[in-house]
């Protein structure tokens, strides 16, 4: 490596693509649940989170995917925030569903594998928004 630069787990545009897709399909997925909550009468906060967060993850991983470190991070966030939540919210879930435990921590598992996706681009980010010195 000429440059001492540490190189980025993700120098193909390949992954890039994949991992901002992968998360724009939770977005979506959960753009989906958010209407079929509104549908049955759900809290309506669960409705508002469900809603507001289909719509932001698939624009902040276009804004991440053109490297802006703001929306990488926030939505970096949202994932694992959405992955913990879950994964407290599996047993109640998987009651209410009338599912296994198992079936319910899928969810949980996919927000977890999206942040841990988006995380590995971290070198991607490192001076994406700095001016040059």
């Amino acid at each position: 490596m000429p440059t001492g630069q540490p190189q980025s787990a993700s120098t193909a545009k390949e992954p890039r693509i994949g991992q901002h897709a992968f998360v724009c399909l939770l977005g979506l997925g959960n753009f989906v649940t958010g209407i079929v909550s509104l549908v049955r009468d759900m809290p309506g906060v669960l409705v508002a989170v469900l809603l507001i967060a289909g719509v932001l993850m698939p624009v902040l991983a276009w804004f991440s995917y053109q490297r802006s470190r703001a929306a990488w991070a926030f939505l970096l966030t949202i994932c694992f925030v959405f992955a913990v939540t879950y994964t407290f919210g599996a047993p109640k879930i998987a009651h209410g569903l009338a599912i296994p435990l198992g079936a319910a921590l899928i969810g949980p598992a996919l927000f977890a594998f999206a942040g841990v996706a988006l995380a590995l681009l971290y070198l991607d980010y490192a001076t994406a928004d700095r001016a040059p010195s």
